[in-house]
């Protein structure tokens, strides 16, 4: 087939890998730039999850029982990031609260920035 293209086999040898190699390259850019313009997927964290998971990551950082509770703090956090509902603020907030809650300990609450700043 090459012999009948007119094209020298070496020169045919050349240009299929070349060819080859730009399609690879058009697939490549046309991945990059198909991923750079998608939208967030619904699996992304969203800023109020980040707040929660802030807190958890406070408590489980800084608690002095490391059972917290009982109960396992990892499959706590996963199942609220999950169950709870975290759309706005006061929503997130009551989230912590809940987490909170469930360390049953009367020395560790959460309170809002607001709240906070009329203690100081």
């Amino acid at each position: 087939n090459l012999q009948k293209s007119g094209l020298h086999p070496k020169i045919a040898g050349i240009l299929i890998p070349a060819f080859f190699l730009q399609l690879l390259l058009g697939v490549m850019i046309l991945t990059t730039l198909s991923a750079a313009v998608t939208q967030v997927p619904s699996w992304a964290l969203s800023e109020e999850n980040l707040l929660f998971l802030e807190a958890w990551r406070t408590i489980d950082r800084a608690y002095i029982d490391k059972t917290f509770n009982g109960q396992s703090w990892f499959r706590y956090r996963e199942n609220a990031l999950r169950t709870e509902a975290m759309e706005t603020r006061e929503e997130t907030y009551t989230a912590i609260k809940k987490m909170v809650a469930t360390l049953d300990d009367p020395f560790t609450r959460f309170l809002e920035p607001r709240k906070f700043k009329t203690l100081r």
